[in-house]
């Protein structure tokens, strides 16, 4: 007798998207590198956190993003709240909003 893995213990295989819609309609490309900018120079303006925190948080993002949108292009709304989520998760949140705005 033949078992079958079940389908739920499969790993899924989950890629980044490959563009953002922003907010006008338009989209571009989804590049890893503009979410990795911007969070390093919002923890420097802050002094919330360093380039190596920064760089953790990034990961954190793209995890997140592989996550909710396996299979669409996020907005930049949506892609922002992603960020927000892993800010406020470190604390980091209103430091890096302040340094930003």
């Amino acid at each position: 007798m033949e078992s079958q893995a079940n389908p739920a213990l499969k790993s899924r295989k989950l890629f980044l998207p490959t563009g953002i819609v922003q907010r006008d309609g338009t989209r571009v490309a989804f590049e890893i590198r503009h979410i990795a900018n911007a969070l390093s120079a919002a923890g420097q303006r802050s002094g919330a956190f360093d380039d190596e925190e920064a760089c953790v948080l990034t990961q954190r993002v793209l995890h997140a993003v592989r996550q909710r949108f396996p299979a669409s292009e996020p907005t930049a709304g949506e892609l922002q709240h992603v960020i927000d989520e892993v800010l406020s998760t470190r604390g980091a949140l209103s430091s890096a909003r302040s340094a930003t705005a």
